[in-house]
């Protein structure tokens, strides 16, 4: 016989559940894009910050690193590739640091461009990826005792050691009978025919630059030439240098480049530097040959155990 018998199936159910722990779309930037930042402040170079936007779930390291500029590593800053952590859930934003060298030179405000990077899957801001820290030269204008000698009608500058005295010596052409000096807003116009000019007892302090003015006039009283030329007076015991190829302080042709300059103070021993370069000696001039095309910079130093301060110049030139 047959008899039927009854099977039972027990059917369970479950639901894996997996679990996305990467983190959200992010996105990063700096803060600011555009700091400017005391020389003095040294150590405190906290005023870039980046950011992260979005939730964090796990830890995000973005770097920090330097992408050009116009101040010198380990001259100007210290530089050192940053990492900024967010951790979970973290504060934002994170401060970028760094360490400006300050000095007692007096140059132009320099910069440092900061450039942020990230891991995959952190979209960076494109206005607010790369940083401008501008390096505020907040050195006291020095003042230089300021010679100008007119040769042939060209006005050559010369400088020496600073007293608070501007001396100004040139040669009149045999057409011109007479000629007034004067220090603008310093000092005022004076009668300077016998090719000197002199002002005494300006305070060797922060005096910025002071602008000369010659007039020239023939034996009708006409005026028939006028020199202006920006000067500095010095404190005596610094040591710096002029330029003396007019305001560029540069002559380029083609990939070559001569500059010429003067030394003020108890010394005659200067260096220079060539974009960051090594300081090498120069004495008076420098020329360097085949630069390649673009932006150069030469930074003149002097040296010298005498000097209370050494007054470093720069000058930036373009070759095309």
């Amino acid at each position: 016989t047959s008899s039927d018998s009854a099977v039972s199936f027990i059917v369970s159910s479950g639901v894996i559940i997996i679990v996305d722990n990467d983190n959200p779309s992010l996105s990063a930037g700096f803060v600011q894009t555009d700091v400017g930042q005391p020389e003095t402040d040294g150590l405190t170079g906290a005023r870039l910050r980046a950011f992260v936007n979005g939730r964090i779930t796990q830890p995000v390291a973005l770097s920090v690193s330097v992408a050009g500029g116009t101040a010198t590593v380990n001259d100007d800053f210290t530089d050192s590739m940053a990492v900024l952590q967010f951790n979970i859930n973290s504060d934002n934003p994170r401060r970028v640091f760094y360490t400006i060298n300050g000095d007692t030179i007096d140059e132009p405000d320099e910069t440092i461009v900061f450039q942020l990077s990230g891991p995959s899957g952190v979209a960076l801001i494109p206005d607010r990826s790369t940083a401008v820290v501008t390096i505020i030269n907040d050195d006291m204008f020095p003042i230089e005792t300021g010679i100008i000698v007119l040769v042939d009608g060209t006005p050559e500058v010369r400088l020496e050691g600073g007293t608070g005295t501007v001396r100004v010596q040139f040669t009149l052409s045999p057409d011109i009978t007479n000629a007034l000096c004067t220090l603008r807003d310093v000092a005022p116009q004076q009668d300077c025919s016998s090719g000197t000019f002199v002002v005494t007892g300006l305070a060797p302090s922060r005096i910025p630059p002071v602008t000369l003015e010659i007039a020239a006039l023939n034996q009708q009283g006409q005026q028939v030439a006028f020199i202006s030329r920006t000067i500095r007076l010095g404190l005596s015991g610094d040591c710096s240098v002029n330029f003396l190829n007019g305001v560029e302080g540069a002559l380029v042709f083609q990939g070559d480049v001569f500059i010429a300059f003067s030394v003020v103070g108890p010394t005659t021993s200067t260096e220079c530097q060539l974009d960051g370069g090594t300081f090498t000696p120069c004495d008076r001039t420098v020329q360097y040959e085949n630069l390649s095309l673009g932006e150069h910079r030469v930074k003149v130093r002097p040296n010298g155990d005498n000097c209370v301060r050494r007054i470093r110049r720069t000058v930036m030139f373009t070759v095309v």
